[in-house]
């Protein structure tokens, strides 16, 4: 079974362990942006290898060096390019849990009040505004499963009159994802 989901808001907030909660949150990108061939390209190498260096870009390329720094930079200050540190939450002592809500009333001002508590609360690094059979996905991490049902209950509680259902999903690995492939060239 599979459902379809359009996402129309993401949020990655700091983990507790490695920040201040609410500290260096950060709203991804939405809406097009506009990339020549080598831009695309540099994309490519660096999401296969984000340690690669601009010498070995340039020879992969085969563009010049200077070329190839000065197009990272401006992808950099577009956020286009971001870097983040992602640290096995299991080795933290950590589990990872999706939290799936059905809203009964999918207005901006529920989704902004449940947005802003994530932000906020402890545990929670990862909020997606959806339309589909959910209309909000929370990630979080606990160090049980009583804290994590800690967590559902608060939420449930200061939400009770918005939140229509709530399922979840453990989370036993995680994986890298590349936003940007080789067909996109």
């Amino acid at each position: 079974k599979s459902e379809v989901i359009i996402r129309l808001e993401q949020n990655q907030f700091s983990r507790d362990y490695s920040y201040k909660k609410g500290q260096n949150s950060k709203k991804r990108r939405e809406g097009l942006i506009e990339l020549d061939e080598t831009d695309k390209k540099i994309i490519l190498q660096l999401s296969q290898n984000a340690r690669m260096s601009n010498i070995q870009i340039s020879r992969e390329l085969n563009v010049p060096q200077t070329t190839v720094s000065h197009k990272i930079k401006n992808l950099q200050k577009k956020e286009i390019i971001t870097y983040s540190l992602f640290l096995d939450p299991k080795k933290m002592g950590y589990q990872s849990f999706k939290v799936l809500i059905t809203l009964r009333d999918f207005s901006l001002e529920s989704s902004e009040r449940i947005r802003m508590y994530a932000k906020q609360k402890r545990g929670v690094f990862y909020y997606v505004k959806c339309i589909g059979k959910w209309n909000i996905e929370l990630e979080l991490e606990a160090k049980d499963i009583i804290e994590f049902q800690l967590a559902l209950n608060d939420i449930r509680n200061n939400f009770s009159e918005v939140i229509q259902d709530i399922e979840f999903i453990t989370i036993f690995e995680e994986h890298k994802y590349t936003y940007f492939t080789e067909a996109m060239l």
